[in-house]
């Protein structure tokens, strides 16, 4: 659950409201967005409050940083970082959840765990 001082009163992108809510913001296009209007569950969220995240929009491969090719780019469940399939060695994305090796598999988490990744 989010503390008082996590919320604020901004519109987000997605729904156009603007009541008090957690938020992301964007670093690339500075876009507001409820995290449950993104569909970013509270770990998820818990960790891109810690680094630069882009929205869908915005988003690029971290390892190549090219935004093209979205049908091969994946997300990490655990920090929500962008990856192509190709830049990580797999042909098409893994069933179920896919844990980063940039940032996240390091820490041994799994993809609902609270604690964070490398920033």
């Amino acid at each position: 659950m989010w503390r008082k001082e996590d919320l604020t009163k901004q519109q987000c992108s997605i729904c156009g409201e603007n009541e008090e809510r957690q938020i992301l913001s964007c670093s690339n296009c500075n876009n507001v967005v409820h995290p449950d209007c993104a569909g970013l569950p509270e770990h998820v969220v818990k960790v891109a409050l810690n680094y630069r995240w882009n929205c869908i929009e915005c988003k690029k491969c971290t390892i190549c940083e090219k935004p093209d090719n979205e049908d091969a780019m994946m997300f990490c469940d655990r920090c929500d970082r962008g990856y192509h399939t190709f830049c990580v060695g797999l042909s098409t994305p893994p069933n179920g959840n896919w844990i980063c090796s940039s940032f996240c598999s390091d820490y041994n988490v799994t993809a609902t765990d609270d604690s964070t990744c490398n920033e």
